[in-house]
């Protein structure tokens, strides 16, 4: 999502630049952003764009919208639109190997592959989290969270009831129809984050492209971040403008009811002790746990905040607005806002996400080789989490984040545990086995069949992307290797290509003609 505004530079640029030469020039400052957007690691926030993007490059096509905002000057036109879709397209069509290849790991994971209406409206967002996210977080789903303080809540309300239309020559955010459009591209995108409570949602995830595999959309509202930021300069000008105006009184009444209507529903929530899940176990039960005990008074106590800084704001904004008639105040005025704003939000910035766990310490670099190479000779361990920075590896699962097939197996196979840790390797680390066939029905059994002829593997070589394995057997069987099967996976029998085979429907396994051979996995995606 860093990568937004950049992007949004390089629409502007390019619709503004008065040659070619600098046209084509930001374009190719677009293309290496957008391949940035695509190739950041997580392709939730690139898909977010769309919602971003789009409306933002109709404001360019609609007069009534571009005039206000960009100002007279400000370009239209179908050449400098082509040549943003194309600056876009290069870096799209470059990363269509990349994309591909996730959408195939995508679909054979659990859920992901975009057919389940109940996996994407999983944690939804709602008319709640919406209202904790403007004034009271903790009780919002925090993957939701946008909230940017009571004092800028207050600005923008200014700045919607302000009939304030001195531009001095500069663009107008006062023009109703810009107002309107700000407020119809922040109910667009807070109508998706309602999920299954949502038309709209529903809408999208039955013909909108890709939209199914996501969930969790409360995050969408990472768009809304550049959005109001926009929305608060405009809001801090309107303020500026209308402090020794005659829409200061209208400006304080506003004020003065958005004040009393937030401090009611903070009030309501704190009596309520309504906490939000991540709110309660993480941001504050991770906190107590690694925090000294005198901070637990304070911590225990964080919500509390937000009805102080809702007050403080507005007795700012009051004592503003009560000496508008004494020498400008600008200077003043803005240090004391962002005095405010700084100490309002952080209590849910970088204080709040950082977890302050005691974790273990792992040597860094990290030799990913050498730890591929130790973890072959090493027991597995079989836990709830995710990837091992250690060469113990783990067998365990996060049930949507996983392979389907891997996930069914334990499910079918579960109930054998002491044959289950002696396949996975948690028992004495073993990966290999050597069997007459490859299709038993229980585990026992085939761990009953290797051990009826004990493999003779050596010359063992594994660094995470292949396998090689000499073995010389007294008759033909199956090598199996027991780590997951993917289509990218490939096998070779001294040399030659064979077919891999798929045991209980997740591992790899491969048919070897008895005596001496060479086999080797190997992972392929391209």
């Amino acid at each position: 999502a860093a990568w937004y505004p950049w992007i949004l530079w390089s629409i502007n640029s390019i619709f503004n630049a008065r040659t070619l030469r600098r046209q084509l020039y930001h374009g190719a400052l677009n293309m290496f952003f957008i391949f940035c957007l695509l190739t950041a690691g997580y392709l939730y926030y690139a898909y977010y764009s769309i919602f971003l993007f789009l409306p933002y490059l109709l404001i360019f096509f609609v007069p009534a919208l571009r005039a206000p905002i960009f100002g007279e000057r400000a370009a239209g036109g179908l050449k400098p639109l082509g040549l943003f879709l194309l600056s876009s397209l290069v870096p799209l069509l470059a990363c269509v190997p990349y994309l591909v290849k996730v959408k195939g790991l995508l679909a054979q994971t659990v859920d992901r592959a975009g057919e389940s209406f109940a996996y994407s409206t999983e944690h939804v967002f709602g008319l709640k989290d919406t209202l904790g996210s403007l004034v009271y977080p903790p009780v919002a789903q925090s993957e939701g969270w946008f909230y940017f303080g009571c004092l800028g809540l207050f600005l923008l309300v200014i700045y919607f009831v302000s009939k304030n239309d001195k531009n001095g020559g500069q663009t107008s955010y006062a023009n109703p129809g810009v107002k309107t459009f700000f407020v119809l591209w922040i109910a667009l995108i807070t109508l998706i984050t309602y999920g299954k409570h949502s038309y709209l949602f529903t809408a999208l995830w039955h013909y909108m492209p890709g939209f199914k595999s996501l969930r969790t959309w409360g995050r969408l509202n990472i768009v809304l971040v550049p959005i109001i930021g926009w929305l608060l300069a405009a809001a801090y000008r309107n303020l500026e403008e209308i402090l020794g105006s005659a829409e200061r009184k209208r400006a304080l009444t506003a004020a003065a009811c958005i004040f009393a209507a937030t401090f009611l529903v903070q009030i309501y929530f704190i009596a309520a002790k309504d906490f939000h899940y991540y709110w309660l176990n993480y941001f504050i039960g991770t906190k107590l746990a690694h925090t000294p005990p005198f901070f637990h008074f304070f911590l225990l106590r964080s919500h509390l905040v937000f009805p102080v800084f809702n007050a403080c704001a507005f007795l700012l904004l009051l004592y503003f607005f009560r000496a508008a008639r004494r020498p400008d105040p600008g200077r003043l005025l803005f240090i004391l806002l962002a005095v405010l704003s700084a100490a309002d939000l952080w209590a849910i910035g970088p204080w709040m996400w950082m977890a302050a766990k005691k974790t273990s310490r792992v040597p860094l670099p990290l030799n990913v080789q050498e730890l591929d190479a130790a973890a072959f000779m090493r027991p597995r361990i079989d836990t709830y989490s995710g990837i091992s920075l250690t060469s113990d590896f783990n067998v365990g699962v996060l049930a949507n984040w996983y392979f389907e097939r891997y996930v069914r197996f334990r499910s079918l196979y579960g109930g054998d545990k002491a044959s289950l840790d002696k396949l996975l390797g948690i028992v004495d680390g073993q990966r290999l086995f050597f069997t007459a066939g490859i299709g038993h029905v229980s585990v026992k059994e085939f761990l009953a069949d290797a051990a009826r002829t004990p493999r003779a593997v050596s010359g063992l070589k594994y660094d995470g992307d292949s396998l090689a394995a000499e073995l010389d057997q007294p008759r033909e069987g199956y090598l199996s290797f027991i780590d997951n099967w993917d289509p990218d996976w490939t096998v070779s029998v001294d040399g030659k290509a064979a077919r891999l085979e798929v045991l209980f429907g997740t591992f790899k396994s491969v048919r070897v003609p008895h005596g001496a051979h060479r086999v080797v996995f190997s992972y392929k995606p391209f």
